[in-house]
């Protein structure tokens, strides 16, 4: 019977959770801080920890690196979503066994595909490529030190940690509108920040954030800083059109500049596209045979979970 430590300073969501994961079987521990995780994980034996991203001692990150170090084949789920826990609780349940290891290559010997990870090899017939994209980051210099104290890439995931506050959008696509749109229900006030005149996203989510008291467009104007001592403070910005420098006093920062896919070690195996996207069909094959690519990772003309 497969055994999960749940680590939620929530007690609502994590007795919720617990009852849920407990009617599927599952041996189900909790802990509410960091400490007390690291201190059950000294004690019991886990197939699986599920953790939140915020703790009141530390954050789900802190823990990920000190499990790298002292567990490195024990999985670990950031609690991202609901629906992401479920999922990896049913594939579990249906037999597949997991490894939280980092993939540095996969070559082909004999016909037999090898995976080279941070840890071992693993031989097998077929490989599923779903590396899935990554945020792309501005590249200003507060950007990474901020990140996780008012700097974030997804609205939905960490909006509601800035109820009532200031807060910037950055971008000029359709997921930088719609997140704006979902953080004007929350926050005091939201600027959109494009380095444009004009947005790339629809018009339709355009027109909807122009009826929102709370939404502010700040045009033309590029990012130059995000300052901040311990957590975000204000945004440094420049207008393209006029050279002016100017601050917008702000608690959090979303970028929403675009995502990039992550194949890198993946090139010479199989054929990517000129961004660097996997070539594969719908059928999810690649130019590489058993090998497939799936979701956001390969070529698609619809970026949406329904196609993915």
């Amino acid at each position: 019977m497969l055994s999960i430590l749940i680590v939620e300073d929530d007690i609502t969501f994590s007795l919720m959770l617990t009852t849920w994961l407990g009617k599927k079987g599952f041996v189900v521990r909790s802990s509410s801080s960091v400490s007390d995780a690291k201190r059950r994980l000294g004690e019991e034996a886990f197939d699986l920890v599920i953790s939140d991203l915020r703790l009141p001692d530390s954050d789900g990150i802190d823990l990920l690196k000190w499990l790298k170090s002292t567990h490195p084949s024990l999985p670990l789920i950031m609690m991202t979503s609901y629906a992401e826990i479920q999922t990896a609780v049913q594939a579990m349940k249906l037999g597949a066994e997991t490894a939280s290891e980092r993939v540095k290559e996969v070559r082909e010997e004999d016909g037999i595909k090898i995976i080279v990870t941070d840890q071992k090899e693993y031989p097998c017939k077929a490989v599923i490529l779903a590396t899935g994209v990554a945020h792309r980051h501005l590249g200003i210099p507060q950007e990474e030190a901020l990140a996780g104290s008012g700097v974030s890439y997804c609205a939905t995931c960490d909006g509601a940690f800035f109820r009532g506050k200031d807060v910037a959008v950055i971008g000029g696509g359709n997921t930088a509108l719609q997140d704006a749109e979902f953080l004007s229900n929350y926050c005091n006030k939201v600027y959109v920040v494009h380095r444009r005149d004009e947005f790339r996203g629809e018009s339709n989510l355009v027109d909807v954030l122009k009826e929102k008291d709370n939404v502010e467009f700040v045009l033309d104007s590029i990012v130059k800083d995000i300052e901040g001592k311990f957590m975000v403070e204000r945004l440094f910005l420049r207008n393209k059109k006029t050279g002016e420098d100017f601050h917008i006093p702000v608690s959090g920062v979303f970028v929403a500049i675009g995502q990039i896919p992550q194949n890198e070690i993946f090139d010479g195996l199989v054929r990517l596209d000129e961004n660097g996207f996997i070539l594969a069909s719908e059928d999810c094959m690649t130019s590489h045979p058993g090998i497939f690519a799936a979701g956001d990772c390969r070529t698609k003309e619809v970026r949406q979970l329904t196609t993915a």
